[in-house]
């Protein structure tokens, strides 16, 4: 009969029943790129552009869902006025017009 490490058997310590160390023989997983080599910038601009935007959305709607907390109008004009000045941002950022990166902290107080 073996005797297994850990907590049911008090004859030996828990701390001898832990995944195998990462010593000098262990291999490392090799994974797929994530970009094809074979994909062209439009393709790569197309694929990425398609989950950020989508992302943005969906957190940009989380944002109004805070209308069920009823926020005062000046919590609601800061709300926005953060979220434009962010979108006026990206727009210079995609026009290629240069601006100043801000913080991405916001915060009502």
């Amino acid at each position: 009969m073996s005797v297994h490490p850990g907590p049911m058997n008090p004859s030996k310590p828990a701390s001898a029943s832990g995944p195998p160390s990462a010593g000098a023989g262990a291999k490392k997983i090799r994974r797929a790129p994530l970009v094809p080599k074979d994909e062209t910038p439009d393709q790569t601009l197309k694929r990425l552009a398609r989950r950020r935007v989508t992302e943005a959305i969906k957190r940009i709607r989380l944002v109004g869902n805070l209308s069920s907390y009823r926020p005062t109008e000046e919590q609601a004009k800061l709300i926005l006025k953060a979220l434009d000045d962010e979108m006026n941002a990206v727009e210079r950022r995609l026009l290629q017009q240069p601006g100043v990166k801000q913080d991405a902290a916001f915060s009502l107080s």
